[in-house]
């Protein structure tokens, strides 16, 4: 089996460049499938082996920042070439503060990002924190499909901001399940309930408005 060279960036030597060979992108014998960038995407729903091989190794690169992030979530991130074998950046979160697991993939990728399938552990964020949204680097830097570990339930990301908007800007998205389904939401289960209980409460406050605005009716 071949291995194919890619690029790391971010972490323990945070702006610092390693080359590596990956044995995930070997996994990948076939250009990923076109993807409907028009609707919300069904979770399994033209993801393929090599899909999940390289969702792999984002996890493998999430789990770098584990420990570091608080109380933002470990995630990893993997540009892969259109051939959907090459990979040309990697990166993950090391810090709260620095920048994300995509921004430091994108980075290592320079221009060979244009047309690549972004494989993220968490849903990219889509709100201004303390660094710009990730689903905007994307979109700029003109990935062309973002493979996703699983969706973001913090209220600010699930509203529209995460895939959603990589959708409206003409990105084929794609959302993993199964087995690495769940392995990208174990990854951060202090993160995931802590965001869950926000959404609930959220979703909660906003009914509570809408019965009293139409009680004043």
């Amino acid at each position: 089996m071949q291995l194919l060279t890619s690029r790391r960036i971010g972490g323990g030597g945070i702006g610092g460049r390693v080359r590596r060979t990956n044995a995930a992108a070997a996994a990948a014998a076939a250009p990923p499938p076109r993807c409907d960038a028009s609707s919300p995407p069904v979770p399994g729903q033209n993801v393929t082996p090599s899909d999940r091989a390289h969702l792999r190794r984002a996890l493998d690169l999430a789990r770098l920042g584990l420990g570091h992030t608080a109380p933002n979530p470990a995630v990893g991130c993997v540009l892969v070439a259109p051939d959907g074998r090459t990979v040309v950046g990697e990166g993950y979160h090391p810090r709260a503060g620095l920048p994300h697991a995509e921004v430091y993939a994108l980075r290592a990728a320079g221009r060979a990002a244009e047309g690549a399938t972004a494989y993220v552990t968490l849903e990219p964020c889509g709100h201004h924190g303390r660094t710009p949204p990730c689903a905007e680097a994307l979109r700029d830097a003109r990935v062309a499909r973002v493979v996703v570990g699983c969706a973001d339930p913090n209220p600010l990301v699930a509203g529209g901001g995460g895939l959603a908007a990589l959708r409206a800007a003409g990105v084929a998205v794609a959302l993993a399940d199964g087995e690495e389904e769940r392995l990208c939401r174990d990854l951060n289960p202090e993160f995931m309930a802590r965001m869950e209980a926000e959404a609930e409460g959220a979703a909660k406050r906003r009914a509570e408005g809408e019965k009293e605005g139409a009680a004043r009716r």
